[in-house]
């Protein structure tokens, strides 16, 4: 999911899941895509 929705964040995520009928929450959702390699840090101005 993470991968093929590269804007998405880690909370957007969750709620994805969570609508597909998983229980998760962001924080784990970001502790796995950070083990991963796929949180993609944005910097804004």
């Amino acid at each position: 999911m993470a991968s093929e929705n590269r804007d998405w964040g880690y909370d957007r995520i969750a709620g994805a899941l969570t609508n597909l009928g998983y229980e998760i929450s962001d924080q784990t959702v970001g502790n796995v895509l950070r083990r991963h390699g796929l949180l993609s840090i944005r910097f804004q101005p």
